[in-house]
């Protein structure tokens, strides 16, 4: 799995990497960045 961190219209957003491009997890998750997300154990 490919994850990326990356800014859309001035906001921090963080997702997985598909063939098809970038599934946004914040809202999904919860979790305001891929750091919090992975210290939080919420992409295990």
């Amino acid at each position: 799995m490919k994850l990326a961190s990356y800014i859309a219209d001035g906001k921090a957003c963080f997702g997985v990497v598909t063939g098809e491009g970038v599934v946004t997890l914040n809202q999904r998750l919860g979790a305001a960045s891929l750091r919090d997300a992975l210290a939080a154990g919420a992409l295990a």
